[in-house]
């Protein structure tokens, strides 16, 4: 039987300045280093490019401010930076040690998140910021497309005037005329509802399909909303110049 070797100690019980255990040196080189790192979601034409060829180099001990719009990859870089996202191509490596081709249990070995909770904080933020910009954006763009399409109602109305007169010279009362041009209206804003909804369809379902591979989903109640307000807008612009007008023939 083989004696088994300790470690030797001196009289004090502490190892001997031989045994004592090296102090890691820490490697030179950047903190965070990533080298044409590419990240894209989906297939084919739907295909969505996050980053593009990042070559970045950031230097211990520093700070650096990531900025930039929603949608510019801020997310996406900081997620494969930090090695919770893996990139479509390039490498990433993090105080000197690559990272890009670590499985799950690797990437657990070099740390952790000491502060998961401010982590989970920013990562909302950042997400409901997002949200709030393109519900701005949405609205603002459909503002603009709504006072077009309320211009371009009231001047086609004001337009008809003489035919509007026609008809009460023939014997139209009031009150037909403009139940005809109610019937007109609606028949205009249902046209725009299906039309505008197979244009937001066939945009929309390529590019969330090749982004998450889901379908887009619009409550019920939003959806029933926006009809409503479109139906009501329509109906508004065609009523109020189509009084104005047959005012003369009252």
């Amino acid at each position: 039987m083989r004696p088994r070797r300790g470690k030797r100690q001196r009289a004090d019980g502490r190892p001997e300045a031989g045994d004592r255990p090296e102090i890691p040196v820490a490697t030179p080189g950047p903190a965070v280093e990533l080298r044409d790192v590419r990240r894209q979601y989906g297939r084919g034409a739907g295909t969505v490019h996050a980053l593009a060829g990042i070559d970045l180099a950031l230097p211990r001990g520093t700070f650096t401010a990531v900025m930039g719009p929603s949608g510019s990859g801020r997310s996406t870089f900081l997620q494969c930076a930090a090695g919770l996202d893996r990139p479509t191509a390039g490498s990433v490596c993090l105080g000197g040690t690559e990272i890009t081709g670590m499985s799950g249990n690797e990437l657990t070995a070099l740390g952790e998140i000491t502060d998961a909770s401010g982590y989970a904080t920013e990562q909302n933020r950042d997400a409901k910021l997002g949200v709030r910009m393109n519900n701005t954006m949405a609205a603002v763009l459909g503002g603009f497309a709504a006072v077009a399409a309320v211009n371009t109602l009231v001047m086609t109305v004001l337009d008809r005037r003489r035919e509007l007169g026609t008809l009460r010279l023939v014997g139209s009362t009031r009150r037909q005329v403009m139940a005809m041009l109610r019937w007109e209206a609606l028949l205009v804003s249902v046209v725009g509802l299906v039309l505008g909804s197979a244009i937001a369809a066939a945009t929309l379902i390529p590019m969330m399909g090749g982004v998450t591979g889901d379908m887009p989903y619009v409550p019920p109640m939003v959806y029933g909303s926006f009809a409503a307000a479109v139906g009501g807008l329509t109906l508004l612009a065609v009523t109020l110049p189509a009084r104005a007008a047959l005012r003369r023939w009252s």
